[in-house]
């Protein structure tokens, strides 16, 4: 009894830590995209990069049992919400714990000063 009860906390944990190098992963790559030279191709690779890692992580799990694989999911999806309520985007006036240079504040200082522009006139077709 007591080895299954250590066998499925470490199979969650084992969830967590995919869950944490997938959404991580993802956080990584969307932080640099700016920076790199070819970003399609940083975004793809970190896709399949990614995909490649959780899908033989999950894997792994397969050989005891479906709800082994369950509780893995729900290491990995409940990671997940950790790291979305953790990362937050910034309040319109201030910094997120990321500081000032991320993408969700650059992306709402772009879509704030788009607003400010006039519209170009209509033409005449």
């Amino acid at each position: 009894m007591t080895e299954s009860v250590y066998l499925y906390a470490g199979i969650m944990l084992w969830g967590v830590v995919l869950g944490f190098c997938y959404f991580g992963g993802l956080w990584f790559t969307v932080r640099r995209l700016p920076t790199v030279r070819h970003p399609a191709l940083w975004m793809l690779g970190s896709f399949i990069l990614r995909n490649a890692l959780v899908a033989s992580g999950f894997y792994a799990v397969i050989r005891w049992s479906w709800q082994s694989v369950l509780l893995c999911l729900v290491g990995f999806v409940g990671i997940r919400l950790i790291l979305i309520r953790r990362i937050k985007a910034p309040s319109p006036g201030g910094e997120s714990w990321m500081g000032r240079n991320n993408i969700v504040g650059a992306t709402s200082v772009a879509c704030s000063e788009k607003k400010g522009r006039p519209k170009p006139p209509p033409q005449d077709r």
